[in-house]
């Protein structure tokens, strides 16, 4: 089962997105933090409590409250028990400069949200289909995060 955590401050947001991948067929589980500080807080919790409950794939949304997603994607790719989890940049920005910066902070990829619903869930389909293929091919004994 894939365990996405899912950084979105706005909840209309988080519930397309979360609606998108109920639909799509590939079993996963969303957690959810809204706001930059908690998810720092959830992440923080995961690697002190089992590796088996980090994420992932973890969706961030660079505008937050509290800690922005710049800088909880810095943070994130510098814990030595976190980098290795991929995260997408689920944005509205589609700033060169806000592009730049999440790839100068290891992001593995950067998504701008389409306008569209029917547009937003096929971007969520492919997405969750892509990363749930690349945690197959993950071996078994691999750990989540090294």
């Amino acid at each position: 089962m894939l365990h996405i955590l899912l950084i979105e401050d706005d909840d209309d947001q988080a519930e397309i997105c979360s609606y998108h991948l109920e639909q799509t067929a590939v079993e996963h589980r969303v957690s959810r933090a809204s706001d930059g500080e908690r998810a720092l807080e959830l992440l923080r919790k995961a690697t002190d409590d089992d590796a088996a409950s980090l994420p992932d794939l973890i969706l961030l949304d660079l505008n937050l409250p509290r800690i922005n997603g710049h800088e909880v994607l810095r943070r994130i790719k510098e814990h030595e028990r976190l980098r290795s989890i991929p995260v997408v940049v689920l944005t509205s920005s589609s700033s060169a400069q806000d592009r730049a910066l999440a790839h100068d902070n290891h992001a593995n990829s950067y998504l701008v949200k389409p306008m569209g619903f029917d547009d937003y869930g096929e971007l969520m389909s492919t997405l969750s289909t892509y990363w749930n293929l690349c945690q197959d091919d993950r071996p078994r004994d691999m750990p989540r995060a090294s």
